[in-house]
């Protein structure tokens, strides 16, 4: 996934980026456990606020679908659902086209299929979308939250996706650490 995080960094921000320039905070020492090294990537991502909710969600479901995720398919956001999303758009495989979504949450669901299908390629008009809708914060944050959900990939590569629920969804928030925290549905 690194690999395919530097090609999008590179063509959004017109420059060579690579994971040594990214993996890694500015601060502190690399853990010598790859595991603890990731984790705590993972958390810093979830931490991360510039980017609303809905499209955050949007983004998700759709690597989740790429990816064949079942356990993923399963879970909502509870900020998304809070700050309105239709529960009917959660369901579409592609929602790009269906409802009346801004194009810049257009440009971050083309940004999914742009790194997960096939060899990672942002053309032009999509660097422009997402460069006319989001800044230089907001399109790392979009970026680094696609790694981040495509961590389900390990999973599903072992065939240990279930879902945790056996009938409708589990619900989940990231919490101020930057951990995602499965709490009660937020709409009784």
């Amino acid at each position: 996934m690194g690999q395919r995080i530097d090609v999008v960094l590179s063509a959004l921000f017109d420059e060579t980026v690579t994971s040594a320039d990214w993996a890694w905070g500015a601060h502190g020492e690399i853990p010598a456990d790859p595991m603890v090294a990731i984790m705590a990537m993972l958390a810093a991502v979830g931490r991360l606020r510039s980017v609303d909710p809905v499209t955050k969600e949007l983004m998700r479901l759709r690597g989740a679908r790429l990816h064949r995720c079942r356990r993923c398919q399963s879970v909502r956001s509870v900020a998304a659902l809070e700050a309105g999303i239709d529960p009917a758009l959660l369901d579409l495989e592609n929602p790009s086209g269906s409802h009346d979504l801004s194009d810049a949450t257009c440009a971050a669901l083309d940004l999914v299929d742009a790194t997960f299908v096939g060899p990672p390629a942002v053309d032009a008009a999509l660097a422009d979308g997402l460069r006319a809708g989001y800044d230089g914060r907001g399109i790392v944050e979009l970026t680094s939250y696609l790694m981040r959900n495509a961590c389900n990939k390990i999973p599903v590569a072992f065939g240990v996706d279930d879902a945790i629920v056996d009938d409708g969804f589990e619900y989940q928030i990231i919490d101020d650490a930057g951990e995602t925290v499965t709490v009660d549905a937020p709409f009784a």
